[in-house]
């Protein structure tokens, strides 16, 4: 909550990266980086709030509530929370304390397996998923008088999407929290809900760009006068084309007769090539 002065993190054991924090020990130093994006309550804008929840994605909400209950903003809240399991609820006893301190909020908790029988008695612990008929009901049909935040496994985001998206739900009123690199559904007027990851990898591709052409004409920079002073010091090589041998048949005869008593051409020496391309060997003349 923006009213305290702690930071608090809440991960589910999953992959490396989850395990590995939680063999941190107090004294170890961490980098944290963030918070990112635009998954954040607007009390100008957001006049009804529909807050879907799946599994350890009720984490951004814990503060959301923290805040509203502790500043008693008057703000019609409804929070749909899912679980596999009635007995293992991330934050459970701290949301039913929301609940108690705040008379705007409303939980409904939504379990996909049993529901255990110490849960029994826990009047708003429903077993089942989140459908278009919750949400109507939930809405009383009347879409355009809420902001719907998301949050949760891909399937969840996925299913709740496209049941908002059939009930014509502007974009700007879906609010969907990414933390995987893929791209969120919409975006509002002021961009709040576009996907950080997205926006990170258009910018990194750009920077990629730009710098492929930076080093790219710092290349050509330094190879053109190379290739300006090389042509300069070079002398042609070309060959000389060898003259044609005088064949002529001498045809002045009525019987066509060659005429062998004319003398041979001596053959024409062709000048030897450079053995450098780059040195001139003046030729040798004599003064008679």
């Amino acid at each position: 909550s923006p009213n305290s002065n702690i930071i608090q993190i809440a991960i589910k054991k999953y992959g490396n990266f989850t395990k590995a924090l939680s063999k941190l020990s107090p004294g170890d130093s961490i980098f944290i980086s963030g918070p990112f994006g635009n998954f954040v309550i607007d009390a100008e804008i957001d006049q009804n709030l529909l807050l879907i929840a799946g599994g350890i994605g009720i984490t951004p909400y814990i503060s959301m509530l923290r805040y509203l209950t502790e500043s008693k903003t008057k703000l019609p809240i409804t929070l749909v929370y899912g679980n596999r399991s009635s007995d293992n609820i991330p934050f459970m006893d701290e949301i039913a304390e929301l609940e108690r301190n705040n008379k705007y909020l409303r939980v409904i908790h939504l379990i996909s397996s049993e529901i255990k029988p110490k849960q029994n008695n826990i009047t708003n612990m429903y077993k089942g998923f989140v459908t278009a008929n919750l949400l109507d009901k939930i809405t009383d049909q009347n879409y355009s008088n809420y902001t719907f935040f998301i949050c949760g496994p891909k399937a969840l985001k996925d299913s709740v999407s496209k049941i908002l998206v059939s009930r014509e739900v502007n974009d700007e009123q879906i609010i969907i929290e990414e933390f995987s690199p893929s791209v969120s559904l919409q975006s509002d007027p002021e961009d709040r809900k576009k996907s950080i990851p997205f926006l990170t990898y258009v910018l990194s591709a750009g920077i990629i760009a730009l710098a492929s052409f930076f080093f790219m004409a710092i290349d050509l920079v330094r190879a053109v006068p190379k290739l300006a002073n090389a042509q300069a010091h070079q002398t042609p090589s070309s060959i000389p084309s060898q003259p044609t041998p005088n064949t002529t048949s001498n045809n002045t005869d009525s019987n066509n007769v060659t005429n062998n008593n004319a003398p041979t051409p001596a053959p024409t020496q062709q000048p030897a090539p450079p053995t450098n391309n780059y040195t001139y060997t003046p030729p040798t003349t004599s003064v008679s």
